[in-house]
């Protein structure tokens, strides 16, 4: 039976997400406090990490447990750009991230006994993906409850955000959303009250 446990970490409360199934877990992006995502291992056998996204937000935990544990990191290459700007932030925020990667592409995807489904939603950044477990849509900043993610900032792009809102929106409305910040949703609530799945999209949020 699949657990998903969360935390919001740093300032910005990115959430991180630990899946646990089977004495194994993914981590899917890491964005600070290596040491609180490690409480969330529950003793388990970490077997990957995987990002929505490249921001640094999403990042900056990768390289120390990557380092610990030997973990193969999952990103798209279209986000390549991204980690080679700025590595720190005024907060003292940085983007330690030297290791390999393998390059995360939409289909299918199984890393022990897990099960994914990638989706490619290019807009907040040209390389952003949903990742689907069972019946669990791990979102990043592509949707939020309420809202969707910036498309004013660098490798952003609206029209690219609104072509990923149609594919979101052909999707199964039982799907849990699992967002890179804030709380959780259902796809069935955003598709009855999200204004940017019900009309034009707009810059919003992180």
């Amino acid at each position: 039976m699949l657990k998903i446990k969360k935390q919001a970490l740093g300032l910005y409360k990115t959430n991180c997400y630990v899946l646990i199934q089977e004495k194994q877990s993914i981590i899917i992006d890491p964005g600070f406090s290596p040491e609180k995502i490690e409480s969330m291992f529950e003793g388990t056998k970490p077997l990957a990490i995987l990002l929505t996204h490249a921001h640094l937000d999403h990042v900056n935990a990768v390289k120390a447990l990557h380092q610990k544990y030997q973990l193969p990191i999952y990103m798209s290459k279209k986000d390549d750009a991204i980690l080679k700007l700025t590595t720190s932030t005024p907060e003292g925020y940085h983007r330690d991230f030297e290791a390999e990667y393998f390059d995360l592409q939409e289909g299918r995807l199984q890393i022990g006994n897990f099960s994914f489904e990638i989706i490619a939603t290019p807009g907040h950044t040209e390389g952003s993906l949903c990742i689907r477990c069972e019946n669990h849509l791990f979102t990043g900043d592509t949707l939020f409850r309420g809202t969707i993610g910036r498309t004013d900032i660098f490798s952003s792009n609206p029209e690219k955000m609104q072509k990923s809102l149609e594919k979101i929106k052909s999707l199964d409305p039982n799907y849990i959303v699992y967002p890179g910040h804030s709380v959780s949703t259902t796809l069935e609530e955003e598709f009855l009250t999200n204004p940017y799945l019900l009309n034009s999209i707009g810059n919003k949020k992180d």
